[in-house]
């Protein structure tokens, strides 16, 4: 029993992980008919996509068997094999919509383009990055974050998996990436909690009086936080931590701006522009402020933090003059060219 123990406190953290192998299942007791089904679905091939099929009827028919069980074990194995199911059901529709190809490209950015980055031209929304970049500080690589996105589990660091995957030489052929990926788990690797529509609202911002407020109290914050303005213009804040990040909140979709924010006491304290995911620049940080002052007037001593490889800090007053006089140089340059080509 001990080993099933083990299963579960995983599978707690995991939602992704497999039914128990037939040694864990011949240990409890559970339902006949639910053993023998789960026995076929264990020997069935999971390197090939269009074995797929088949293991999402047998996991249907488990939870048929299983749905009017009410022992411990059953209730625990209700619950993964419901998270194994969808997890399948996701990757299945994805391959049968060419959004997942069957090569080394792993994905057709063409079809998902569309989605995530309608109107961002026009409307100049940041979209998620999607070159790699490489950290020699860090020693790690940044980018591919339709990856996490498409990933039903939105693991972070995808880019680190299908490093390993393509310089192993593993043939998409003989083992697609996500199929290869099912059981390659890293304790330390989460997957990003994508917050649900139904509860965003305790993350969501409201101005009144030229002042932010959350969960109905005025905003204040002692540290920087994850903070968000979506492409609808609205305003997100939560405090960040393994499980949360920018697309907690956005989804992977374009955004208005994506960084981090302090607040205190309803006021814009500091305003910095960090984000791996969507990679704001000065001038995005720039057209963020001039929203926010449109939105919520009073932050006149905010401060502005912008990375660019080093940290740069300003007073909101004096980063508006650097830039808006970086911008007027830069606008008076393409003029000269254009006259005296």
């Amino acid at each position: 029993m001990e080993n099933f123990e083990k299963y579960i406190a995983k599978g707690k953290e995991i939602s992704f992980i497999d039914v128990p192998e037939n040694e864990i299942l011949q240990t409890l007791n559970i339902n006949r008919r639910v053993l023998n089904v789960l026995k076929s679905y264990n020997k069935c091939s999971k390197n090939k996509i269009y074995d797929l099929t088949e293991r999402i009827i047998l996991l249907n028919a488990a939870l048929t068997y299983v749905e009017n069980e009410e022992t411990l074990h059953e209730t625990y194995l209700k619950e993964h094999i419901t998270h194994k199911k969808n997890y399948l059901s996701y990757l299945k529709k994805n391959y049968d919509l060419g959004i997942l190809t069957k090569d080394s490209q792993i994905y057709n950015l063409e079809l998902i383009s569309p989605f995530f980055t309608e109107y961002s031209a026009q409307n100049e929304l940041l979209v998620l990055g999607n070159q790699v970049k490489y950290n020699a500080k860090l020693n790690r690589q940044y980018g591919e974050y339709w990856l996490e996105t498409i990933d039903p589990c939105h693991r972070p660091y995808m880019e680190t998996y299908k490093k390993f995957w393509l310089e192993n030489g593993i043939s998409p052929k003989e083992q697609p990436f996500f199929l290869w990926l099912e059981d390659k788990i890293q304790p330390n690797v989460p997957q990003i909690q994508y917050i649900p529509n139904q509860e965003k609202n305790l993350y969501e911002m409201h101005i009144y009086n030229g002042n932010f407020y959350q969960k109905g109290q005025l905003a204040h914050t002692h540290n920087l936080s994850c903070f968000v303005i979506d492409e609808q213009g609205r305003y997100y804040l939560g405090m960040p931590n393994k499980f949360l990040r920018h697309t907690s909140f956005s989804y992977g979709r374009p955004v208005i701006f994506a960084g981090e924010a302090q607040f205190n006491n309803g006021q814009l304290a500091q305003l910095a522009n960090f984000s791996g995911h969507y990679c704001p620049t000065a001038k995005d940080t720039y057209r963020a402020i001039q929203k926010i002052k449109k939105d919520a007037y009073k932050f006149d001593n905010a401060q502005i933090s912008i990375f660019d490889g080093t940290i740069h800090n300003y007073n909101i007053k004096e980063f508006e003059k650097i830039f808006e006089k970086r911008e007027l140089n830069l606008e008076i340059l393409k003029s000269f060219k254009q006259n005296y080509k």
